[in-house]
């Protein structure tokens, strides 16, 4: 793996012994990156992010210049709460790969850090341009990093009803997307919330079936 740089103090970022993700910039002509969303235990604060980018360019757009969500790579970085913890992330990396390729796109790559548990992630420019694929794709990273792919059961319930997850996969490349209220963005981008009737016009729009099966 390759040594990414990041613009922050990880030494304090990894004293929490949680996992987090953050949402990165690559720095102009430099092997460095730079913070856009903190790193958090909530991956909701970077589609909040993302509706902001997009709908109000002016306003936050001074913590984010240069941020163009849709030319350069998705950068995440993720930090670990053990090494075990990473291995097993490291070990299910194959998985990610198999959703870029139902999604047709280019396939993820890993990036280490100056810190043992904190890793970067460098995915298609398409996972950050809307929402929910930030949302989706975060989900996925997350996920990989227990040995039960399953651990947000929840979630999966609703991505492996009928061919929901097929569906959104698909969309991966097109920017669709809708919101039912432009004031609760955080609650109603991620996988479960459009599977799960929090966003019925984004279901619709992406041929997700929100009735649960008897």
């Amino acid at each position: 793996m390759k040594l990414l740089g990041i613009a922050v103090n990880l030494a304090s970022t990894v004293q929490f012994k949680s996992q987090r993700v953050a949402l990165l910039k690559k720095v102009e002509g430099k092997n460095m990156l730079a913070v856009v969303s903190e790193f958090a235990s909530c991956r909701g604060w970077m589609s909040d992010l993302i509706h902001e980018i997009k709908t109000n360019p002016e306003g936050r757009g001074a913590a984010i210049a240069k941020y163009d969500i849709y030319k350069d790579h998705t950068y995440i970085g993720i930090t670990f709460m053990n090494r075990e913890m990473k291995d097993t992330f490291l070990h299910n990396f194959n998985v990610l790969h198999s959703k870029e390729g139902l999604a047709c796109v280019r396939k993820s790559a890993i990036y280490k850090t100056s810190e043992d548990l904190v890793l970067v992630i460098k995915g298609s420019k398409y996972w950050h341009d809307s929402c929910w694929k930030i949302q989706l794709y975060t989900f996925y990273l997350r996920c990989m990093c227990y040995k039960d792919l399953d651990y947000y059961r929840s979630t999966w319930d609703g991505l492996n009803r009928g061919s929901n997850e097929i569906a959104m996969l698909s969309n991966v490349r097109h920017n669709k997307e809708v919101f039912t209220s432009v004031t609760s963005i955080h609650g109603q981008t991620g996988p479960d919330a459009i599977c799960n009737h929090q966003n019925p016009d984004m279901a619709a729009l992406l041929g997700v079936n929100i009735k649960y099966e008897n």
